[in-house]
């Protein structure tokens, strides 16, 4: 039997199951059967903090790590395909585009590399994390689950801010190119 209870009515509700439990589990030992167990959520959550505690240290940095690194990608992505369109550039610089022109191409080819990322972060990530949820609700009796919202958050606005440093940096890409001796 689950138990769902009001805020700070917790202790005088298990006082009370506690004591109609014992009257039932003496009835049930006179008659030679099993007794009945009382779990609770919150003292499994007592008693496993420390190890919770741990489990989101290490997954908090590995986490980090892999932040960090799709981000870095992410901004590889933005800056090198300027670089590798160099020639595209040039052509297209050549038949009458402004920098604002390449500026505002640049933003938006961004700005649908960022929605399609969004997009199966929102289908594709969500599904995988409720799949992952429904798994560690039956593990763990403890196990809470809280939508990462704020990390998504964050996350996009730093993509959104890498799109915007790129798109910044695509300005000056002659001052960040790597000149060739034989050019001269």
């Amino acid at each position: 039997m689950e138990v769902n209870v009001k805020v700070g009515q917790e202790q005088k509700v298990k006082s009370a199951i506690r004591a109609i439990l014992t009257e039932e589990n003496q009835r049930r030992t006179d008659q030679g059967e099993n007794g009945i167990l009382l779990l609770c959520r919150s003292d499994l959550l007592k008693r496993m903090s420390d190890r919770i505690h741990g489990n989101q240290m290490i997954l908090g940095s590995i986490g980090m790590m892999l932040l960090f690194a799709g981000l870095t990608n992410y901004f590889n992505v933005m800056i090198m395909g300027r670089y590798s369109r160099k020639q595209e550039l040039d052509v297209m610089e050549s038949i009458g585009m402004t920098k604002k022109q390449k500026r505002k191409m640049f933003f938006w080819e961004g700005n649908w590399y960022f929605l399609l990322v969004e997009v199966l972060v929102l289908t594709v990530g969500t599904g995988i994390l409720w799949l992952v949820r429904l798994y560690m609700e039956k593990q763990a009796a403890y196990f809470r689950f809280q939508y990462p919202a704020g990390w998504l958050a964050g996350i996009s606005l730093g993509m959104l801010g890498i799109l915007l440093v790129a798109v910044v940096l695509s300005d000056g890409e002659k001052r960040f190119s790597v000149r060739n001796d034989m050019d001269g």
